[in-house]
């Protein structure tokens, strides 16, 4: 899969058959120092943010932002 997305052709995403999306790659460019810094800063706090924190809960929070936002999008 990932030679696919390292290539320069578009790649149909599919799911049970049926094409959802296409990925289209982009020319590359250099990632910056900075821009490592400030992701690895970030992922520093999202760490610290989640201390202590059940993986079942946030699963859980999730589906249930889903589901709130399905029943939204309905009216």
């Amino acid at each position: 899969m990932a030679i696919l997305l390292k290539g320069r052709d578009p790649v149909a995403v599919t799911w049970l058959g049926q094409i959802i999306g296409v990925y289209t790659p982009t020319k590359g460019k250099p990632v910056l120092e900075s821009d490592l810094h400030a992701l690895r800063t970030a992922a520093a706090r999202l760490d610290g943010l989640l201390a202590g924190v059940e993986k079942e809960q946030v699963v859980e929070e999730f589906k249930q932002l889903r589901k709130e936002q399905g029943k939204r999008s309905a009216l």
